[in-house]
């Protein structure tokens, strides 16, 4: 995934009016930890390319969001 395609996401999810569907689909993401200075950290499938799923990891604390990193995983059950 290039620079572009990271910022354009992060830019995306980081509007107002995307945050409650982020907040939505952190209800359906993996609980990673929980920090002091972050808060809850979650990792959020926001889709998938080239056989890869494409996943944020955000932070919630105060109810307030933040993405901290946008990542490509293998996909589960994928060979």
């Amino acid at each position: 995934m290039n620079i572009n395609t990271v910022e354009q996401i992060k830019k995306y999810y980081g509007m107002e009016k995307n945050k409650e569907h982020l907040i939505q689909l952190m209800k359906q993401g993996d609980f990673l930890k929980c920090c002091e200075d972050k808060g809850y950290i979650y990792a959020v499938k926001i889709g998938e390319n080239k056989g890869m799923d494409v996943m944020l990891k955000v932070a919630l604390k105060n109810n307030e969001v933040e993405i901290m990193s946008v990542f490509e995983q293998q996909q589960i059950g994928a060979a």
